[in-house]
């Protein structure tokens, strides 16, 4: 039964890829059950706990949109791009556990360096350029939309399945300044990005499975934006802050679990405020424009019951972003 757990566990953590809270003590939910149960909810909650952040960082990234640190000015302009962001994260090695039978136990686990994604569609339309002040112009405003893409995945006895296949973001930009031939632009903006709701499933050779229903990722986030064009070059860099929300419920079932029909048996949730900063360069010949972003996300201090050696749950996170841009 360890053995066939530990798979289940590891199913969970591989598909993950998301969150974090302060719980140095036994999730409630997992004290409740008993025996090795016990300690796969347990590791399962620590997963979540320590991958989420990872996962709402590749989401937000850091410009809401790459290059860009004015308003577009005004009605008939437009911009979308194709955009991918990377984050140097950080996964456990779950599948070589020996679970605790008498109930939850403490691992350190070692991890892995890896490269968290996500890809984007984003689009922005100028809605009005501002008010006319010397030779710039003043509170100016965008609407920004976003698409992301949440594919289904089955194999290896895991199955992924997003609630749907595309979840859109909104948001929007005030131009504070406009960009002049010898000063910069200054703008903020403000970007909710969220990832669709997801059931996953893992089930062993005997029927028994652990499931992890209704993975919710919420992120909202502002930035404050200087840059300046240099013919076809473009700099810009921003701070802001990122707001997540992480919740999700666990249920096994299984008559080797002891488990005769799904029975809830966690239900974490998670809450996160981490300051973001970054840079990027853009190239912007006519029409097609290409840009490159590095940045990251500052620690937090966020204890798990379980440890992970080398990292912690809250530790700062670096991203870097590419993207493709059509602007009109």
């Amino acid at each position: 039964m360890g053995r066939r757990m530990s798979a289940l566990v590891g199913v969970a953590g591989v598909v993950l890829a998301g969150t974090q809270i302060q719980a140095q003590q036994v999730d409630p939910g997992c004290a409740r059950s008993f025996g090795a149960v016990a300690d796969a909810c347990q590791k399962t909650v620590d997963l979540f706990q320590l991958m989420a952040p990872q996962l709402a960082t590749a989401v937000t990234a850091g410009n809401a949109t790459l290059g860009e640190s004015g308003t577009l000015g005004g009605l008939g302009h437009f911009t979308i791009e194709v955009r991918g962001n990377v984050v140097r994260g950080a996964v456990p090695f779950i599948n070589t556990a020996t679970l605790a039978t008498v109930g939850a136990g403490q691992t350190n686990f070692k991890t892995s360096t890896v490269a968290i994604p996500a890809a984007f569609v984003d689009g922005g339309v100028g809605i009005f350029r501002g008010f006319g002040v010397g030779l710039t112009h003043v509170g100016g405003i965008d609407a920004l939309g976003s698409a992301f893409y949440a594919p289904n995945y089955t194999g290896h006895g895991i199955a992924v399945r997003p609630g749907r296949g595309i979840e859109l973001g909104y948001g929007a930009r005030l131009g504070i300044v406009e960009e002049t031939a010898l000063t910069p632009a200054i703008s903020a903006t403000w970007m909710e990005r969220d990832l669709p709701t997801t059931r996953i499933t893992g089930v062993d050779d005997n029927g028994d499975s652990l499931k992890v229903s209704n993975l919710s990722v919420k992120t909202s986030a502002w930035r404050a934006v200087i840059g300046k064009h240099f013919f076809i070059v473009g700099l810009a860099a921003g701070v802001g802050q990122d707001h997540e929300k992480s919740s999700t419920d666990i249920t096994a079932s299984g008559g080797i679990l002891g488990i005769t029909t799904a029975s809830a048996l966690a239900s974490p949730r998670q809450s996160l405020t981490r300051t973001n900063y970054f840079g990027d360069l853009s190239f912007d010949p006519p029409l097609l424009h290409v840009i490159v972003e590095v940045g990251g996300v500052t620690a937090r201090q966020i204890a798990t019951y379980n440890t992970y050696s080398g990292v912690h749950a809250g530790d700062a996170l670096l991203y870097g972003s590419v993207g493709v841009r059509l602007k009109i």
